[in-house]
């Protein structure tokens, strides 16, 4: 996924650790995991670590900014040195051998914006993807929230990569929105990884506001 883009500004990835917690997404219908695996990812910069009645899941949040998401059975999600790596706020990295032979990861990155209009931006990095990348095709990605207005699109170059990119609006209240990918090398997602996915999308939750 190409970033800083359209209206699109581009925040660094904070520097995390890892603290075990507990929080209860509102959106959150099943346990999400193993009923004893709790953590939150938790800012460097953030003096103060913050504990959370909300359920089992992981925290990531920055200065002014936090977001709630599931991590998929089967999954692990990073905040540390391979976040980074792919500049980004939490990447999750498959078990199974298959996905990883493949490069699969899915990472969800908060940027700021300008406006609330994220299908401009999506059409900003189809172009660019265009001019890349004469052979990419578009296609449509069905994925849903149960809250926030979103745009979806799968970029592909048949033999080359597949990336599956999600723009998420939380709301006007907030001057950021998230951006979810998943990449794979050579060929399209397969059902298991595709549904990893979906439900990372679909649990993402923005947690405070901007101060």
């Amino acid at each position: 996924m190409r970033r800083g883009t359209g209206h699109i500004e581009v925040l660094p990835p904070p520097n995390t650790r890892l603290q075990r917690t507990r929080w209860r997404s509102p959106l959150t219908r099943h346990p999400l995991g193993s009923p004893n695996r709790r953590f939150v990812a938790v800012a460097v910069c953030a003096v103060l670590a913050v504990s959370l009645v909300f359920g089992d899941g992981l925290l990531v949040y920055g200065k002014d900014w936090g977001f709630m998401v599931a991590e998929p059975r089967g999954w692990h999600g990073d905040t540390g040195q391979l976040a980074a790596r792919y500049q980004t706020n939490i990447v999750f990295v498959p078990e199974a051998a298959a996905s990883r032979k493949a490069d699969v990861t899915i990472r969800v990155r908060v940027n700021k914006k300008a406006d609330e209009e994220i299908a401009k931006d999506m059409e900003v990095d189809m172009a660019e993807y265009k001019r890349q990348y004469p052979a990419v095709t578009f296609s449509e990605l069905k994925v849903e929230h149960p809250k926030y207005p979103l745009v979806s699109q799968l970029f592909a170059v048949r033999g080359e990569f597949a990336e599956y990119v999600t723009y998420l609006n939380p709301g006007k209240e907030y001057p950021f929105i998230l951006s979810v990918a998943l990449s794979k090398a050579k060929d399209e997602a397969s059902p298991d990884e595709l549904a990893a996915y979906r439900e990372v999308v679909a649990s993402l939750v923005f947690s405070h506001k901007a101060a």
